[in-house]
């Protein structure tokens, strides 16, 4: 757990080990909240978490992301696009809502192909 709270890639992770680690070193747990700028629901959410699922618990990250209406027509899409390949992603967007009438930006579209 010291080896992950130090270089694991992502900062919460590193929070998340530190909450629980802290506690073997003797730090009251009422200064736990203040070194973590954590609300003490969050701080027994992991510590929570640790006791039931261990280190490998705290490693995951389950950040709640929405599916895209796209995913379920990926390979319609994909085979079309194939076929008759755009050459910007204005065009391809344009194809897209062609084929779904789901209207997707710019941006959006360039994600979407880049999943």
């Amino acid at each position: 757990m010291r080896y992950w709270r130090f270089h694991h890639p992502h900062p919460r992770v590193q929070l998340q080990m530190e909450v629980v680690l802290l506690p073997s070193y003797g730090v009251p747990n009422e200064q736990i909240q203040p070194i973590g700028g954590l609300s003490k629901a969050t701080r027994y959410r992991y510590l929570y978490a640790y006791r039931d699922g261990g280190v490998e618990r705290l490693n995951t990250l389950r950040f709640p992301r929405q599916a895209s209406a796209l995913v379920p027509q990926r390979t319609t899409l994909a085979a079309h696009l194939r076929a008759q390949p755009p050459a910007t992603v204005a065009a391809a967007a344009a194809q897209i809502e062609a084929l779904t009438g789901i209207k997707r930006g710019l941006t959006q579209t360039r994600q979407f192909f880049k999943k």
